[in-house]
């Protein structure tokens, strides 16, 4: 939905079929002559023209062509009344009135030379929060006045705040179209123009009192003030939502996303500015638009206070919530391109972090496990005892000097050494061991072959349980070296 879509103004489809009376070259009233047009509102259309007389132009606001309703004409006519007695370079001057020749009124202002600020944001997407604040200053001056002279704008946003040219790189403005400004006081005239229940502005920049048809007062500007430095800060209005009746929601019931969440080089004190213009109830908001003004002033130069407001807003009911209560529209980032959806980024790193972390962790401990020589399990049969032989050896001669002669073959006889033993296999960890056959034992002879010497005696062989031995540990000291 445009977001300058104005509610109780609706456009038809064939709105554009319709033949045009108006056309360059057309007089009006003798006096002005139309150029070109400018554009086209809710109610009425704008044309360049160049005063007859004076030879200097102008635009002249004129009731649609298509539209026949009385009513719109009596607004027009009630506009240039309100406008006329405006005086202020913050508000667009109205010079003249009158009526064409079929009766439709027209109102006659100054040739303003620039572009509206829904324009500029679209160009720039933002603008740095001094241009920004800068503005708002002068719409709040402009509203000042216009609240003095008992006036509600009640369609206050960026495609009636216009920007003028300036040659030293200013941004002045004005405020135009006071088409749905209403007095505070109203008169015989005004009753016959307000009917009970009808709603009527701009959605995107609506006070919550004014969806309900409430009574106005100057602080449903302010709260328009404060959606309009949002955007300019932000680069998007508070709330972006597909139609008309989500927005209408968002205005009464959610809660305003924070300025410093978006751009956090805003200073606090101005962002909690807008936080307070935007707070659901009016007695939340500044008092006055003067007062807003002096406190714009002295936001971000470290003079102002930062007041977070404490607003509450009221609860939907359930058939609101079912009807209305959708996701927003992704919102573009501060300059205006379009953002993708990356928070995803985050909480993926996170777990890909957490899981390299616990499978290296797995693969250092298997490293170190496999590094580590693999522990020797008792044998669960434990193996039988043997009690050990006593052997009585002779006692060697005792000599001083004994001399080893070249090794000689066993003497015949020598007993033959018995055969060698069978080969047991290791026991592997966890597996039963295979019982094999045991070898008697063998007492070492004490025979020795004539010409040698005997050889030292041999302790006894023990075979504690539980410890077991090699072959060549075991009978080593039976058989002698080949």
């Amino acid at each position: 939905m445009d977001e300058d879509a104005t509610l109780g103004a609706p456009t038809t489809a064939d709105e554009h079929a319709v033949s045009h009376p108006y056309v360059a070259g057309v007089e009006l009233g003798g006096r002005y002559r139309l150029i070109a047009p400018l554009g086209k509102g809710g109610m009425g259309e704008v044309w360049e023209a160049e005063h007859l007389e004076l030879r200097r132009t102008v635009a002249i606001k004129l009731v649609r062509a298509d539209e026949l309703d009385v009513r719109l004409a009596q607004r027009l006519r009630r506009e240039a009344e309100i406008v006329a007695r405006l005086e202020h370079p913050s508000i667009v001057r109205v010079t003249d009135v009158g009526e064409t020749q079929d009766g439709r009124p027209y109102v006659v202002m100054d040739r303003l030379r620039g572009r509206p600020l829904s324009g500029l944001l679209r160009e720039r997407g933002r603008l740095p929060w001094t241009q920004a604040r800068d503005i708002a200053v002068q719409i709040c001056a402009g509203l000042a006045c216009a609240h003095a002279a008992g006036v509600i704008h009640r369609d206050l946003k960026p495609s009636n705040v216009f920007v003028l040219d300036d040659p030293h790189g200013r941004l002045p403005i004005a405020i135009i179209d006071f088409g749905l400004a209403k007095a505070t006081v109203l008169g015989p005239r005004d009753r016959s123009l307000t009917k009970s229940g009808m709603v009527f502005g701009t959605p995107a920049y609506m006070p919550p009192e004014q969806v309900r048809g409430e009574t106005l007062d100057g602080r449903a500007d302010l709260y328009a003030a404060g959606a309009i430095l949002h955007e300019m800060l932000v680069g998007e209005p508070p709330f972006v939502r597909a139609t008309a009746a989500e927005l209408l929601y968002c205005q009464l019931f959610e809660t305003v996303p924070s300025v410093l969440a978006r751009v956090p080089d805003v200073p606090p004190d101005l962002a909690a500015l807008v936080a307070r213009c935007l707070c659901k109830d009016p007695a939340m908001r500044p008092a006055n638009a003067d007062a807003l003004r002096v406190e714009l002033v002295g936001a971000g130069t470290g003079k102002g206070a930062t007041v977070v407001p404490r607003d509450t807003i009221p609860m939907p009911t359930a058939e609101l919530q079912a009807r209305y209560a959708v996701h927003p529209i992704p919102i573009a980032p501060p300059s205006g391109r379009p953002r993708s959806s990356r928070v995803w980024i985050a909480p993926v790193v996170a777990l890909g972090l957490v899981l390299a972390g616990g499978v290296g962790t797995m693969a250092l401990t298997r490293w170190r496990h496999d590094a580590e020589p693999a522990p020797v399990e008792p044998s669960a049969v434990e193996p039988t005892p043997v009690e050990p032989t006593p052997v009585e050896v002779a006692a060697p001669p005792v000599s001083p000097t004994i001399e080893r002669p070249p090794a000689v073959s066993p003497s015949p006889s020598v007993t033959p050494p018995l055969p060698e033993p069978a080969a047991v296999e290791p026991t592997k960890a966890g597996a039963a061991p295979t019982k094999k056959a045991t070898r008697p034992k063998r007492t070492p002879s004490t025979t020795t072959a004539p010409g040698s010497v005997p050889s030292e005696p041999v302790p006894p062989v023990e075979q504690g349980p539980g410890v077991p031995k090699k072959d060549g540990e075991i009978y080593s000291d039976f058989f002698p070296e080949k």
